[in-house]
């Protein structure tokens, strides 16, 4: 199953504390132990984020050339492009009374409910760790977002659960753009379809029996999946799938660099999510009267040797 926004809220609603219930979270270092058959929650930590700022900064040293502006009347200053950046994160919010599942390094699952104050507690201790304390240490930070165009400029379809149909052969006869198919179930007419290779074939036409058409000539011979979107641009925000917030960019805007093939892939209630790696600069949080506490974040995207 693919998580939406709208998959959240019904996650929120049902308080069971295993699944995906929040935007925003925290792995500890230990999160690398985890089994893929682990509750989604293990070793992590969640926050209800009422504001998240992303900054980039960029490093790109210059300097002024001499005798440039007597030269042509303006001066001009020379810029060297090393492809230098940093990134932070700042997230702020509240910690609510939350449900803490930890594996230990034996392998046994703990499962308890802490309140507000011993997860803010928690958080406060794993600043002041090293990455010798993995089950201390956090190292990572997920944001979740909307989204619906995926690595290859096209709209989200088999990567995000949209329905799959083997094509048993090409109507040549009739109409070269029909597939004979195992199954029309869940294809309407106006669907965007993809093959096997993620490559653009059209909309749906016509439906009939086990015939799928589709509104673009095809040249293909060697289609044997199709695969209807499951968003278009139309796709209501809540309706689209959730992917991590990254720095990645997608394969066509890299063109010209060595493309990293990281963009990330709509998040499942199976799949292993892969966010932000770095570590908190600093954490600060409020007890007062209020049952929950307000908290302020800012995590540092780095690579952190030896953790």
């Amino acid at each position: 199953m693919v998580y939406t926004t709208n998959t959240i809220i019904s996650n929120i609603a049902s308080n069971t504390g295993t699944v995906a219930d929040h935007f925003v979270f925290l792995n500890f270092k230990s999160r690398n132990n985890v089994d893929s058959d682990d509750p989604w929650m293990t070793n992590r930590v969640a926050l209800k984020a009422e504001s998240v700022q992303f900054d980039t900064s960029r490093t790109v040293p210059s300097f002024p050339l001499p005798f440039s502006g007597a030269i042509t009347g303006e001066s001009t200053t020379l810029a060297i492009d090393l492809g230098m950046a940093s990134k932070t994160v700042a997230v702020s919010g509240i910690i609510t009374d939350q449900v803490i599942t930890k594996k230990d390094n034996n392998g046994v699952i703990h499962t308890v409910e802490m309140t507000a104050q011993e997860v803010a507690q928690l958080l406060s201790a794993s600043v002041d760790s090293s990455f010798l304390q993995t089950q201390q240490n956090i190292g990572e930070v997920i944001i979740l977002m909307p989204s619906r165009v995926n690595n290859d400029y096209n709209y989200y379809n088999e990567q995000a659960g949209g329905n799959i149909s083997d094509v048993k052969d090409k109507d040549e006869s009739s109409n070269p753009n029909t597939f004979v198919v195992s199954d029309v179930t869940g294809f309407l007419v106006g669907d965007i379809l993809y093959d096997q290779n993620n490559k653009f074939l059209g909309n749906i036409s016509n439906i009939n029996s086990t015939r799928i058409t589709v509104d673009k000539n095809i040249t293909d011979t060697d289609i044997t999946k199709i695969y209807r979107a499951i968003v278009n641009g139309n796709t209501d925000i809540a309706d689209c799938p959730l992917i991590p917030f990254t720095w990645t960019s997608r394969d066509l805007d890299e063109e010209f660099s060595r493309p990293s093939k990281h963009w990330p892939s709509p998040i499942t209630n199976t799949s292993e999510v892969t966010g932000l790696k770095g570590f908190i600069r600093n954490f600060g949080c409020t007890f007062d009267t209020n049952p929950f506490v307000a908290f302020n974040l800012n995590f540092e995207v780095a690579f952190v040797p030896l953790s």
